[in-house]
């Protein structure tokens, strides 16, 4: 059904009135099922000359109730579901821009199964994606594997933030970093004009 033709035109608003009634009425737990067979298309497209914005509101004293986008991935079909594969891409958040008589997704936030999976193991990781200037490609930047370790520039990190090709810049005349000494004392660790290490310590965060 084209919803465009039905709101544009004010004789089948009615229609569509009536539509979600009945749609309503199937299910308390599903309002509208849209469903569609071996189709690589939008399911639903929403379109404008100003913001696109799809707004959820949930209203509830219960402070995990909040509005949620959730991506259900299987293998198989949907009436007969199969286990995911190891690094099965699940879900994903990506931007598109219009260049080149085209649009392009140029950054993506991307979600993936881990390796070993199970009925008692469900390991997924995270893919940041973006594109550098003067390419078309976008590229992984950063990831959360399934133990929580981020890699920057590194797509296996082995501590709980690994930078690989990269530096670490600390800006300011008294920044630095917080370690802690195996008695539980806290350090502020700054560097002086000749280049040497000062620490002092301080209540921990």
């Amino acid at each position: 059904m084209n919803f465009k033709n039905y709101i544009m035109n004010p004789s089948k608003r009615l229609l569509i009135a009536f539509l979600f009634l009945f749609v309503t009425s199937l299910s308390a737990q599903i309002r509208l099922e849209i469903e569609a067979n071996n189709t690589d298309a939008d399911l639903i497209r929403l379109t404008n000359n100003d913001y696109a914005r799809v707004a959820a509101y949930t209203a509830s004293s219960d402070r995990f109730q909040i509005p949620t986008f959730i991506g259900f991935r299987s293998r198989g079909s949907i009436l007969s579901p199969l286990n995911v594969n190891p690094l099965d891409r699940i879900t994903g958040l990506y931007g598109g821009i219009y260049v080149g008589n085209r649009y392009r997704v140029s950054s993506a936030v991307e979600m993936y199964v881990g390796d070993v999976i199970n009925n008692s193991s469900s390991p997924s990781y995270i893919i940041f994606g973006t594109t550098n200037e003067y390419s078309t490609s976008r590229t992984e930047k950063m990831r959360i594997d399934s133990e929580g370790n981020v890699g920057i520039g590194t797509t296996t990190p082995s501590e709980k933030l690994e930078i690989s090709n990269g530096n670490v810049y600390v800006n300011g005349n008294s920044n630095g970093f917080i370690l802690t000494s195996p008695n539980g004392q806290c350090w502020h660790v700054t560097i002086d004009n000749s280049g040497s290490f000062n620490s002092s310590p301080i209540t921990c965060p």
